[in-house]
């Protein structure tokens, strides 16, 4: 399977990669396999990406996530917990906001993990609306989400690290 390797690249030129695997990979017993492997070999755990249609129904995620997890052969401990919004747009920050606010404040065992992380990007997917040599400010959603998330901080128990995509769309 390629992520093995890939991972075993990775090892010749000691870089220290962590496994990626998100609900709807879980499913793949052969990308299943390699990422025990490569869990197995590196010793580094995992990180379990949810993307926010995994997050809708936060009950039914962590449910399948704590599935995920005893697969793997693992415990929160050694799962970093990603939360990837990939591109978000402003229509959709508020409904964004509250999912985030409503999977995090809930989230059960929340000192367990060894990470959460939320990561989004405003970055458009092509800049062909701005005008060559001029100078235009781009709407920063991931900035506003998280500015929004903050003021939400009493109500989240553990608030996650903040990632962005920088200058680049999650597609490119």
């Amino acid at each position: 399977y390629f992520a093995n390797f890939l991972f075993s690249r990775l090892r010749h030129y000691n870089i220290q990669a962590i496994p990626v695997i998100g609900l709807d990979r879980s499913e793949h017993a052969d990308y299943l396999d390699a990422v025990r492997t490569t869990i197995s070999t590196d010793k580094r755990g995992v990180c379990i990406r949810l993307l926010h249609e995994d997050i809708e129904i936060p009950s039914d995620t962590y449910r399948n996530v704590d599935v995920l997890i005893r697969m793997l052969g693992l415990s929160k401990t050694n799962v970093h917990l990603l939360m990837d919004f990939r591109s978000i747009y402003e229509k959709d920050c508020r409904q964004l906001l509250e999912m985030a606010t409503d999977f995090l404040s809930n989230l059960p065992r929340f000192k367990e993990w060894m990470t959460i992380t939320l990561s989004a990007s405003g970055f458009p997917e092509n800049l062909g609306g701005v005008l060559p040599r001029s100078i235009e400010a781009l709407p920063r959603t991931e900035l506003d989400l998280r500015g929004h998330l903050i003021a939400r901080k009493r109500a989240i128990p553990r608030f996650p690290t903040f990632s962005d995509y920088g200058i680049c769309h999650p597609d490119l």
